[in-house]
């Protein structure tokens, strides 16, 4: 990690120049062997690629952690039910959110930004809009053409979409 400059940092794997130390260290990560592997797998054909068939439907994934979500999120059977409004939740983490969002108590803040009329019973949610509509924070950048996003989904969605290998 050699500075080119005062304000500048080289990355000594792809040469690329970065304003931030942080920035630099972030592309790193993308060097290690583990996202080498992940980014050679990507774009392979998917006829190439290792399958991970569901047991329980027919649905096909590329991936272990794809196959374990999957399951997590659509077979198992663990179920939350929010004893207020009777809706049925796949996780603990999602009936806590759903009690904060849908059914705040009185003692419940409310969140709010000064310069517009957005308001969240959930305080990283307001955070969230405020760090992507007034900050503009897109943190997530694309390894191949750098293009910036808010957070991994679009990231992901635009790297299978535009630097595929598949036609």
């Amino acid at each position: 990690m050699n500075p080119t400059t005062e304000k500048s940092w080289k990355c000594v794997k792809c040469s690329k120049i970065f304003e931030q130390k942080q920035y630099l260290d972030r592309r790193a990560i993308t060097h290690e062997t583990n996202s080498q592997v992940k980014c050679e797998r990507t774009h392979m054909k998917k006829a190439e690629r290792p399958a991970f068939p569901c047991r329980l439907c027919p649905l096909i994934f590329y991936s272990q952690q794809g196959i374990s979500f999957h399951v997590k999120n659509h077979h198992d059977q663990k179920k939350y039910f929010c004893t207020i409004c009777d809706k049925i939740l796949r996780s603990s983490h999602g009936l806590k959110y759903h009690i904060r969002a849908s059914h705040p108590t009185n003692e419940a803040p409310t969140y709010s930004f000064e310069y517009c009329e957005y308001q969240s019973r959930i305080k990283e949610n307001l955070t969230s809009h405020v760090t992507r509509m007034h900050v503009g924070v897109k943190g997530k950048e694309c390894y191949f053409c750098g293009k910036k996003f808010y957070n991994f989904f679009p990231l992901a969605s635009h790297c299978s979409r535009i630097h595929t290998l598949e036609k």
